[in-house]
């Protein structure tokens, strides 16, 4: 039986997007994982996210973080705020790929979250019966 062949770097994504792209495809693939169909269009979105940035990270090195006009207004530049913008976008997106997580169980970051809420709700409450979680 051969392994499964990884998904290949969707067309049009230029090098910071196929790394990231890369990246999260052997992180799956170490864990046993291949993407679906949703996270390989969530992770498509977040690589072309990665392309953009890259844009625009271009953008602030090469002409500042702050720019003059000719009258002498100075002002950040407009790729600044922008920058942050599509840093969280990538953020949310990676986010909602199913990750392994530390033990190697698939998870998203939401739901990662939403596990150590409930746990700690949980703790809490057997702490108050005097009781521990399992038990």
């Amino acid at each position: 039986m051969t392994a499964p062949r990884k998904p290949a770097p969707p067309k049009g994504l230029r090098a910071p997007g196929r790394a990231l792209w890369q990246a999260v495809v052997a992180d799956l693939d170490a864990a046993g994982l291949e993407p679906d169909s949703r996270e390989s269009a969530v992770l498509e979105a977040a690589c072309r996210e990665a392309d953009l940035l890259a844009d625009l990270q271009a953008a602030v090195d090469r002409d500042g973080p702050v720019l003059t006009s000719p009258t002498g207004t100075v002002r950040t530049h407009p790729a600044v705020a922008e920058l942050r913008q599509h840093r969280i976008a990538l953020e949310k997106l990676l986010g909602s790929v199913q990750l392994p997580d530390a033990d190697g169980v698939p998870r998203s970051t939401v739901s990662a979250k939403k596990a150590a809420g409930v746990n700690r709700r949980w703790d809490a409450h057997a702490a108050n019966r005097g009781t521990t979680r399992g038990a």
